[in-house]
């Protein structure tokens, strides 16, 4: 009985305890009653707080579909992964979208909704069973932040930045993202010559950009360049738009874009071979060389025509990129300097042609051999130190580049794993977070102290060093307390440098930069007026005024060619009407045709001189227009016939007294399928032939006795080729008789006599 007892008061003690559970703590209760196993928190699918605006949450949902979407995936496994993803974000954005079911989220943590198999769906339906719009997916950076958009328009130097505003639900946007994205494929992008964003014009940031820009977006896709900080707008965009043929927007917007390298593409292809002739390429190498063109080198034509104009581009300042023909280049490297150029597969099989980069590092000299100057004769000896042939199957932008850069000596002594930082190559290195040596001199090698300093791993932050005396405008706008400084820059803000302590300490090193991020310690930064990279000596991007001029007019025409386009077709109608006018090839001139008017005002007589001769005056109107078109027939013979074997089409034969005038022929006896010959209606071989034809009841006579009124001639039709005839009914209307032959309602069917 007491165990009973004891047992009894224990349960009572742990349902107290149980209500008083739910009592204080009844909403995350509820939340977990109601929750499925399943469930975790939305918010925290999305990335953002429970109390995130719903423009927070949004823009957080845009940017993961956008960077984790399943399409943007390489392999199966990972799109699986993507598309059970994708599907836990867009149920956490379709409830904290929601007024009412986020409001319900918040009290009950419950997600409505039952499960959902992500394997039976593609990426497409799975965006529409939840009724969002796919995003337009792109591997081009996102421009979503106004810092970034001023270092691009604070940017001076050999790169183009290629903008397009678009929006998710702009039709041409979508319909042009294949092209944008074709593009990506260049080796000018890979190289980074050309660096290509896109802008939500309806994103949280897009006004502003827009705004910092001057663009104004009107629902349709803009597509715009900018080269040291001025702004360009692609021509014949909506042009290309509106033909919608893909092949014509590829070749507009390659179009666009090598329009701003058309000097240093003819400057890549000036050096002029004759006849396939070393010696002019022996004479480029022998020239003088300085610092910018230090190296030069050598390219015949390749698969991908803009490796050459990216590596002139990306090395400008360092070397020199010519292009040449492929048997010159041939040439000069196995018969003067003795090398082959060879390429073999994984099988040891010779690859036909291949693809081939040559390096010069140093001006090439001759030697001249003087032993056998006492008969007065000199020896020439070939010379091709320190240059380098690189060959490869099919040459790509990555294996030039790889094969040049290899090659090169370091810009300084003692800095070959170090960059070296300028105007243009500040942008790139200072992305984010970069550690900059400002060096007074580059002149002598660094210390051992130094270079082990700079070979730290200090990521997230990039390390580069420039040298002060050849930066005169960054030398007088900082005040270095020590002739060699670190200097750190957070978040790519070039306005704010963070100056370091003088020791080259490692650990000391890697403990401020923690600091910087951590904002651990406070660290006030010398705030300039002017940004770094413009502080900085750099070269503007090079345009000619011819090549200014041409994309100028290229814009102007952008601008008159669819109002030109537009009225076009009416003015050619114009010219051609007032030609045809004026030379009377529509016959109704009145200046050249004497016509007169009759007192009535109804009918018109064209006077000629058959006319005149038969009939002694005008007719009434249907006769003159019978009248007007007449022609001259031929009579028939026995040659027709035996022509009429291998041809094709109609001979017609008009039986016709020649004392009778012959009526005016239909416009369509005009028609090349037609044959037209007049028949004497007594010719014996063709009268008992008629008769037969003729059916029971119809007058047979068709002499001159016969009658005095003037009758229809008798028209017969004889089918070329077949040599069958038929002949037309007495009653039925001539040219609609006519056209029964040619589309064949009528068919001739009767044997020729």
């Amino acid at each position: 009985m007491n165990r009973l007892q004891n047992f009894l008061t224990k349960r009572l003690l742990l349902l107290l305890v149980a209500l008083l559970v739910l009592f204080f703590f009844s909403t995350p209760a509820e939340a977990r009653l109601f929750a499925n196993s399943n469930n975790d928190d939305l918010y925290a699918r999305l990335g953002v707080g429970r109390g995130a605006t719903k423009d927070e949450i949004k823009k957080a949902f845009r940017k993961i579909t956008r960077e984790h979407h399943p399409d943007m995936q390489e392999t199966h496994e990972a799109k699986e992964a993507a598309k059970e993803y994708m599907v836990k974000v867009l149920q956490a954005y379709k409830v904290l979208s929601d007024d009412i079911q986020r409001q319900d989220y918040d009290a009950f943590g419950k997600i409505p909704g039952e499960a959902f198999d992500s394997a039976s769906f593609t990426a497409q339906e799975i965006f529409e069973y939840f009724h969002q719009q796919s995003p337009i997916l792109s591997k081009t950076h996102q421009l979503e932040s106004l810092s970034v958009l001023q270092r691009i328009l604070n940017f001076r130097g050999n790169r183009l930045f290629l903008l397009q505003v678009y929006d998710d639900s702009c039709k041409s946007c979508r319909w042009f993202a294949s092209t944008w994205e074709g593009l990506t494929q260049s080796s000018l992008v890979e190289g980074v010559v050309v660096e290509m964003f896109r802008i939500d014009a309806y994103s949280t940031e897009g006004p502003q950009l827009l705004d910092a820009l001057g663009i104004s977006y009107k629902g349709e896709i803009g597509i715009y360049a900018i080269i040291d900080g001025k702004k360009w707008a692609m021509p014949h965009l909506k042009t290309v738009v509106s033909s919608r043929s893909g092949r014509n927007a590829f070749t507009s917007l390659l179009d666009f874009v090598m329009s701003f390298f058309y000097d240093k593409y003819i400057e890549i292809n000036s050096l002029k071979v004759e006849n396939n002739n070393t010696q002019d390429i022996l004479e480029w190498l022998q020239e003088e060389r300085g610092s910018a063109d230090a190296v030069r080198v050598l390219l015949p034509p390749l698969t991908v025509e803009s490796i050459a104009l990216t590596l002139s581009y990306k090395y400008e300042g360092v070397a020199v990129v010519r292009s040449v023909s492929r048997e010159a280049l041939i040439d000069f490297v196995e018969n003067h300097c003795e090398q082959t150029v060879e390429m073999r597969g994984r099988d040891g099989e010779v690859i036909p042609k291949p693809e081939f980069i040559v390096v010069s590092l140093q001006q090439l000299t001759r030697v001249t051999d003087m032993t056998s100057k006492s008969i007065g004769e000199s020896k020439v000896v070939m010379n091709c130190s320190r240059i380098n042939v690189g060959v490869s199957a099919t040459l790509s932008y990555r294996k030039a580049d790889s094969f040049l850069s290899d090659a090169l000596p370091p810009r300084h002594p003692g800095m070959a794993n170090v960059k070296y930082v300028t105007g243009m190559s500040l942008y790139e290195l200072c992305r984010r977070h970069c550690l900059l040596w400002l060096r007074e001199s580059c002149v002598k090698p660094p210390s051992d102290t130094w270079k082990s300093a700079l070979q730290g791993n200090y990521k997230p932050f990039s390390v580069g060093y420039l040298c002060l005396d050849s930066e005169a405008g960054l030398r007088e706008a900082l005040a270095t307390p020590t002739p060699d400084t670190l200097v750190a820059i957070v978040d790519g803000n070039e306005y704010n440098l963070h100056f370091l302590l003088p020791e080259p300490e490692p650990s000391q090193i890697a403990r401020a930069l923690s600091n910087l991020l951590s904002e651990e310690q406070e660290s006030t930064p010398l705030r300039l007026k002017t940004p770094l990279s413009l502080l900085m000596t750099s070269q503007s991007f090079h345009l000619s005024y011819m090549q200014y001029f041409y994309i100028n007019s290229r814009w102007i025409y952008s601008l008159i060619y669819p109002f030109f386009s537009n009225s076009y077709p009416f003015l050619v109608m114009f010219i051609m009407h007032k030609l045809l006018n004026r030379f009377n090839l529509l016959g109704n001139n009145n200046s050249s045709n004497s016509n007169s008017t009759n007192s009535n005002g109804g009918a018109t007589a064209f006077n000629t001189s058959s006319a005149t001769a038969n009939n002694g005056g005008n007719r009434d109107g249907s006769a003159t227009n019978s009248r007007a078109n007449k022609k001259e027939v031929s009579p028939f013979t026995a040659a027709d016939l035996e022509a009429a074997k291998d041809a094709k089409g109609f001979l017609l034969l008009f039986f016709q007294n020649g004392k009778e005038e012959m009526p005016a022929l239909p416009p369509i006896t005009e028609d090349s399928r037609f044959t037209v010959r007049l028949v004497s209606p007594t010719d014996p071989r063709w009268d008992s032939w008629l008769s037969e034809q003729r059916p029971q009841g119809e007058e047979t006579s068709t002499g001159e006795g016969s009658s005095t009124e003037a009758k229809e001639p008798t028209v017969v039709a004889i089918r070329q080729g077949k040599m069958k005839a038929t002949v037309k009914p007495p009653n039925a209307a001539m040219d609609s008789w006519l056209c029964d032959l040619l589309d064949g309602t009528i068919t001739a069917t009767a044997p020729l006599p």
